[in-house]
């Protein structure tokens, strides 16, 4: 049996009445018996895992197209790290497997497995879709994550076999419910005017200030890695282990709060947040900034490719060069000299897809976001393609755009998309908040220059406002 010898204990003690229980409803209402002293704080890499998978179980049963938690998770076990993960079910004669489709109100439960033991101490989790939330602790040799894991020893090993109370797996690893690891602290949300915001969800934990289009903020004080929801005074009741440095995360229905513009007190052991209206955001806003920034990711890979395939290459140096989105997508014939002449020759296969073909006024509309990419002249100023693609009359430097360019998303309105987003040759995607500069439409674009560092040149070659001032005078923030 591989747990811990603190565990192994607490089992000894509390077995008897473990026996007893019902099965847990869901971690903020379990009423399982809890240590008599205050549980260590989890792990960095440990406590990162739990709010991942509660984050990506919320996802779930939502069944929300969400900016990106859930996408990929189904039919296969995924990578997350410092462990090997599944979403499992049962299939129609009640055998385990990791389904490709979710239907509403089906079953699930996502595993967790370390990748690694080696003689450390290291954490295996266990999510139902019910709230229900195991933990299992392990020293010793690793082994691959399987429903044998964490279905209940001697079974058939069966969905209806996956472990839900305390006991020992398959292969001999002890599982114990969360709750005897856990705290518990709450969080009472209310408005600008003191009333209680009912139906709030609530996320503590470490998942990084970008998570959700960047609408998280740090809490002042430890608090459990948990979600929950606000009652009808406005208060969250969060169990779950305890770790110093959560952020906080919340969503009133279809609407995400950007949490750096509430104010959070402390309370002695309790929080209070006060969300104005104005922090109030749509989530479908939100999700248009995921995907942009996720388009930006791709057309820097797609200039990536058109590069090193050299098929562009107006002066004739077998250097490749960057490319425009009427050539990246295969939609017209790439350039062939710096005077804006064109040949015969079309990429193929393009490395965008043929949503990339529809430009109009030099731009590409995607998900509530116009995108529009700039290549060097001959001083490195920035210019943008044919008013329909491609580069036909634009005077591209060859040189220069072996080693330049950038692109700019921003929103289509003020209800599409908050942030403005810029990627260059580097391949880092940088976000400005938006509310000075108001970019917004074809009416109010960035300027070329406008995330390029403050006294800078502010041409192709001049250095990014990484998390600095950009010429436009917003900050630019890195995106992680």
């Amino acid at each position: 049996m591989q747990a811990s010898t603190a565990i192994a204990l607490a089992v000894f003690v509390a077995g008897t009445l473990w026996a007893q229980q019902p099965t847990p409803s869901g971690e903020v209402q379990c009423t399982k018996p809890t240590a008599k002293h205050a549980p260590a704080p989890w792990a960095q890499r440990d406590a990162e895992l739990l709010s991942t998978l509660l984050r990506h179980r919320h996802s779930l049963l939502n069944r929300e197209p969400s900016p990106g938690w859930s996408r990929g998770l189904l039919g296969q076990t995924w990578d997350q790290g410092s462990a090997w993960c599944g979403v499992f079910a049962a299939d129609e004669l009640g055998a385990i497997e990791l389904p490709r489709q979710l239907a509403k109100g089906r079953p699930f439960c996502i595993a967790a497995w370390p990748k690694e033991v080696g003689g450390e101490h290291r954490v295996a989790l266990l999510l139902h879709s019910d709230g229900t939330a195991m933990v299992c602790e392990l020293t010793g040799d690793a082994v691959p994550l399987s429903p044998e894991v964490f279905t209940a020893r001697g079974s058939q090993s069966t969905f209806a076999d996956v472990l839900r109370q305390p006991g020992t797996s398959q292969s001999e690893h002890l599982w114990l419910w969360l709750d005897q690891m856990a705290t518990t602290a709450s969080i009472t949300v209310v408005d600008e005017q003191g009333t209680p915001r009912t139906g709030v969800q609530v996320l503590s934990g470490p998942i990084g200030l970008e998570f959700h289009g960047q609408s998280a903020a740090r809490l002042p004080m430890p608090m459990p890695i948990a979600f929950a929801t606000t009652d009808t005074k406005g208060t969250a009741r969060l169990r779950g282990p305890i770790y110093p440095a959560n952020q906080l995360w919340l969503q009133c229905g279809d609407y995400a709060v950007l949490t750096g513009r509430c104010r959070i007190t402390q309370e002695g052991g309790s929080l209070r947040v006060v969300v104005p209206q104005q922090a109030l955001v749509p989530t479908s806003s939100l999700a248009n900034e995921a995907a942009a920034i996720a388009t930006l990711k791709n057309i820097s890979s797609a200039q990536c490719q058109c590069k090193a395939q050299g098929i562009i290459d107006g002066n004739g140096n077998g250097a490749g060069e960057y490319g425009c989105f009427g050539e990246l997508s295969g939609n017209v014939a790439l350039r062939k000299d710096a005077k804006g002449g064109i040949g015969d020759t079309k990429m193929s296969p393009p490395v965008l897809s043929a949503a990339f073909r529809k430009v109009k006024a030099s731009r590409v509309e995607r998900s509530g976001y116009i995108f529009q990419i700039f290549l060097p002249t001959a001083d490195g100023s920035a210019v943008s393609e044919a008013e329909t693609g491609g580069a036909a009359g634009v005077s591209v430097d060859p040189h220069r755009a072996e080693v330049t360019w950038c692109a700019y998303a921003w929103p289509i309105s003020e209800q599409t998309g908050r942030r403005c987003f810029f990627v260059n040759q580097s391949g880092d995607v940088s976000a400005t908040d938006n509310e000075s500069q108001g970019y917004a439409g074809s009416e109010k674009p960035p300027m070329p220059n406008a995330a390029f560092a403050k006294g800078s040149s502010g041409k192709l070659d001049a250095p990014m406002a990484l998390n600095a001032d950009g010429c436009d005078g917003g900050k630019w923030v890195v995106v992680q």
